[in-house]
């Protein structure tokens, strides 16, 4: 008897991310080393231009960017919040980084993998 199994990857980026009304908050719970950057961006994830997953320093949420662990690795368990005015607007932002996320994550199943793009690596 033969199985064949897929195996899922192991994901490079896990983000846990909650909404309370208006407000967006989070923890990177998971990161890649190779997501990394080093005092310049190393990953730029955009959907449409507007929402971004980037690295830089510290993790940091600035309404249409969400910064993940990046050169300042002191600060790398550091809590990030913000209040995006509207319950819409941060439940839009909320989805973005999620299917950024996933993207990233190469587990965008039932989604438009182009609709994701473009995304590229900064070296």
């Amino acid at each position: 008897m033969s199985c064949m199994c897929l195996a899922h990857p192991e994901p490079k980026l896990i983000i846990a991310l909650g909404q309370f009304h208006n407000i967006l908050f989070g923890k990177v719970v998971k990161q890649d080393a190779e997501l990394r950057a080093s005092y310049t961006y190393k990953l730029d994830l955009s959907t449409d231009g507007f929402y971004a997953l980037k690295s830089c320093c510290v993790p940091e949420l600035t309404g249409s960017n969400l910064f993940i662990r990046g050169a300042a690795a002191y600060a790398d368990d550091r809590a990030f919040a913000h209040d995006y005015g509207t319950i819409d607007t941060a439940t839009e932002a909320r989805l973005a980084f999620t299917r950024l996320i996933l993207a990233l994550n190469g587990q965008v199943h039932g989604l438009d993998q182009k609709a994701l793009l473009p995304y590229r690596l900064v070296s």
